[in-house]
């Protein structure tokens, strides 16, 4: 073994002992080509407990190819550039003890085909460009607790395995050329594109099964992890405080999320077409909720929205097909188009009494609703608002509506009994159109107009 100035220049035949190789404890740096390439017996490759290295290795793409393992002390701060380019055949890095790692260079294991796990020591500050690309069997990456680490653009490019992700501790920043600066999230104060450019640039995100997003995050960004459809499970930590578009869209392997406390905005479809989405943990008050949010998310049965939004978005839970049960705050004053549209085994809902407005075909096709009742501050039904209701079987409109759009009621084929109050001026065509079953209607003195199909089809 030679060695001059504490650096590492050359490993020789008698260094290998049982496909071992111990470098002297002293040694600090490692420089590049140190292995003789014409070994082909080295098994285990172990370094030294007092090695600071810079561990800068074969640009050749023939590194000895039946390393199994390698075993890094907890002395070591630098894995340099190259350092284990192409160790096709290790499987398994290990860092021992109480490790002072602080950066991993460029390509340090670029192209380690074998390597399937590894967990990043918390002393780590820096993971440079392109250095875990190619670990084509990587499976489990782990940033423990009390990291903070930097990560390059392309760190884990080509990772086409990866689909288990823990941040444990921080990820301060993503450093990445000027053409990705698109799609930002926030991790603390710091913009920095979105994870999955940096963690999975050309690969298939959408194989990602499970990902820990690190404290410290505070957003996750437009479509993050969009049509991952292998994705089971998510653990968002308190830091966050916004979720954007799209973020979760058709995640459909999704059967759970706890949205932390500290969430006050979800934006549109953040999880529209979570198609096996069961349950959903909210927070108790939430500043604003978007368009669409759990659209198509056919498996959710409940829930409990928070306080602090004062209207339920267009096609908020449209096609939720097995919901049955949901409270909507005091405070809501709109109830925007198809908000609920096809939730077709929602038996009962209660509308908060500061709506105004109840958008179209809002309620539509809610089949097993059996009963409405309109508060007294509604001003406005929007046409089909309560289209397809077929087990409603009375409803009172309130004295402040002045006209009963078009199809409003237009298949309640249970519906029995109709009150009009007296702000009622006009009913629209179809509005009570196949109302097969209705009896008894009340009209006030106030109507002036009915359109002559508005009762369409009713015997």
């Amino acid at each position: 073994m030679e060695i001059k100035d504490g650096i590492l220049k050359k490993i020789v035949d008698t260094d290998v002992k049982n496909g071992t190789v111990i470098i002297e404890e002293g040694t600090t740096k490692i420089e590049a080509h140190v292995i003789d390439q014409s070994k082909k017996n080295i098994v285990r490759f172990s370094l030294g407990d007092d090695l600071d290295d810079n561990m800068e290795n074969n640009k050749e793409d023939n590194f000895p190819n039946n390393i199994k393992k390698i075993i890094i002390p907890e002395s070591v701060t630098e894995i340099q550039q190259l350092a284990f380019k192409n160790c096709t055949s290790v499987e398994e890095i290990e860092f021992q003890g109480e490790s002072k790692l602080e950066y991993i260079g460029a390509n340090a294991f670029n192209g380690c085909s074998s390597l399937e796990t590894i967990s990043i020591p918390s002393s780590t500050k820096f993971i440079d460009v392109d250095a875990f690309r190619g670990c084509t069997k990587l499976k489990k990456l782990v940033f423990p607790k009390d990291s903070v680490v930097v990560l390059s653009d392309k760190s884990f490019e080509n990772c086409t395995s990866l689909n288990d992700i823990h941040y444990l501790g921080k990820v301060q920043e993503f450093k990445t050329d000027e053409s990705r600066k698109e799609n930002l999230v926030s991790f603390g104060t710091v913009e920095i594109t979105k994870m999955s450019n940096i963690l999975y640039p050309n690969n298939d995100i959408t194989q990602i099964e499970s990902i820990t997003i690190p404290q410290g995050v505070t957003k996750i960004g437009t479509q993050e992890f969009f049509k991952c459809t292998e994705l089971k499970e998510i653990n968002i930590p308190q830091s966050v405080t916004r979720i954007e578009d799209f973020a979760f869209y058709f995640c459909s392997g999704l059967k759970e999320i706890n949205i932390p406390q500290s969430v006050t905005c979800i934006k549109d479809s953040a999880f529209e077409g979570c198609s096996r989405l069961k349950k959903v943990v909210m927070p108790e008050k939430i500043d604003f909720m978007g368009c669409g949010v759990f659209g198509n998310c056919e498996s959710l049965t409940r829930i409990e929205l928070p306080k602090g939004i004062d209207y339920i978005g267009f096609i908020m839970f449209r096609g939720c097909t097995e919901l049955e049960e949901i409270k909507i705050p005091d405070g809501v004053e709109l109830i925007q188009t198809k908000a609920f549209y096809g939730c077709s085994k929602l038996r009962k809902i209660e509308i908060p009494k500061e709506v105004g407005v109840i958008g179209e075909k809002a309620f539509g096709n809610c089949k097993s609703i059996a009963e409405i009742k309109i508060p007294e501050e509604v001003e406005e039904i929007g046409n089909g608002a309560f289209s397809g209701c077929e087990l409603l079987t009375e409803i009172k409109i309130p004295k402040k509506v002045e006209c009963i759009p078009m199809d409003t009621f237009y298949g309640c084929t249970g519906l029995k009994k109709v009150e009009v109050s007296e702000g009622v001026e006009y009913i629209g065509d179809y509005a009570f159109g196949d109302c097969k079953s209705l009896e008894e209607i009340k009209i006030s003195s106030g109507l002036t107009e009915i359109s002559e199909c508005a009762f369409l089809r009713m015997l």
